[in-house]
């Protein structure tokens, strides 16, 4: 399987539209960048994009990038 890094347009929507399921099926794991979590993890984004970060799928990890 394919590990694909994501970014926080991408999974926002896909949350939004209840379709995350497809992430694994299609890539096995996936990797965001710590940034994009703390993105999708402030207040100003959607609550079910809030929610679903807080209790996030054992196939999605973060991790600290280096510049």
């Amino acid at each position: 399987m394919q590990v694909v890094v994501a970014d926080t347009g991408r999974l926002h929507y896909l949350v939004l539209i209840e379709a995350t399921s497809v992430l694994p099926r299609l890539f096995g794991s996936v990797r965001m960048p710590e940034a994009d979590r703390v993105e999708l993890s402030h207040a100003r984004t959607s609550a079910p994009v809030r929610t679903w970060l807080a209790t996030q799928p054992a196939w999605l990890t973060s991790r600290a990038t280096t510049p």
